[in-house]
Order: structure tokens, then C-alpha cells, then sequence
């Protein structure tokens, strides 16, 4: 999977390798079943376990603040990782890049809804005012894999 800055295009539901109008653009590579989720505005990609869910633009830095970091703490995406009260957060890092765009990074583990430990490799980018997600879920034993999908 590859991220690149893309000319402006139309919103990531309606496009297989999904870009935001912001110009965010992300490369889905062959072999992945695409589920759309409409109401919350994000796109799911699963293959072999691992999934690869997208959410471009939706929520706004105004609505939101310029921390993604912040923005991590009420992002609806780890909402089961926040209710876990056995999950752990780890490799949480802020990455600023010039004055205008920032990213963070981090990993979580948590119990999903079948008592399995869970995995989940979570990237938040602003760019211009809107917040790009991107995370990689999947089961803990195959916490390696998930990591080469973002890589």
C-alpha cells in the first residue's frame, strides 16, 4: 500500500483506489474484497484476515482540532479499543511535516466481539483541513502481517 498526493477527485466511496477531494489518494492493491460502509462515510478491504478500512475527509479540523492525536481520543473508528478496559495503546508517535500537515501513528490491541485479541495498526494524516484514516485491523497473531500492509 502506497500514499501519494493526488489532483483533486471525487470522494473516496465512489472510487476502487479511494482519493479524497483534498487530494489524498491511496493504492489499494488486486486480491482485496471492497465493502462500502455509506452512513459512516468509509470504505472496508479485507483479504485473508486483514482489513484495511479507509475514512477520507470526514471529520474536519474545525469540528475536530489540529491534533490528530486528539483526534484519536474521540475518533469513532477505536471506540471498541477506548471501551476495552484490557486494551493497550503502544508505537504512539506524532510526525509534523512542515508547518501545515501532521500525522500520527499508533498501534492498539484490544478483545473483539468474539473474546479474540485483536490488532490495530492506526494512521491519521491532516491534510488541508480534513482528517484522512487509515487502519489495518486483524487478528493479534498476525499483528507482522498487518503492520507490511501500511508499511
Amino acid at each position: 500500500m502506497s500514499t501519494s498526493a493526488a489532483p483533486a477527485g471525487p470522494p473516496a466511496i465512489s472510487s476502487p483506489s479511494p482519493h479524497s477531494p483534498d487530494g489524498f489518494q491511496l493504492g489499494i492493491g488486486s486480491g482485496w474484497d471492497r465493502v462500502e460502509e455509506q452512513k459512516q462515510h468509509r470504505v472496508r478491504y479485507r483479504r485473508g484476515g486483514i482489513t484495511v478500512l479507509v475514512v477520507l475527509g470526514r471529520d474536519s479540523v474545525g469540528d475536530h482540532g489540529s491534533d490528530p492525536l486528539a483526534y484519536q481520543a474521540s475518533e469513532p473508528e477505536l471506540a471498541s479499543f477506548r471501551a476495552d478496559p484490557h486494551g493497550r495503546a503502544g508505537d504512539v508517535r506524532r510526525i509534523d511535516i512542515g508547518r501545515t500537515t501532521s500525522l500520527t501513528e499508533s498501534t492498539h490491541t484490544l478483545t473483539d466481539v468474539t473474546g479474540s485479541l485483536a490488532y490495530v495498526r492506526n494512521r491519521v494524516l491532516i491534510l488541508g483541513d480534513r482528517f484522512q484514516l487509515i487502519q489495518v485491523l486483524g487478528p493479534a497473531t498476525r499483528r507482522e502481517q498487518a503492520d507490511r500492509v501500511i508499511a
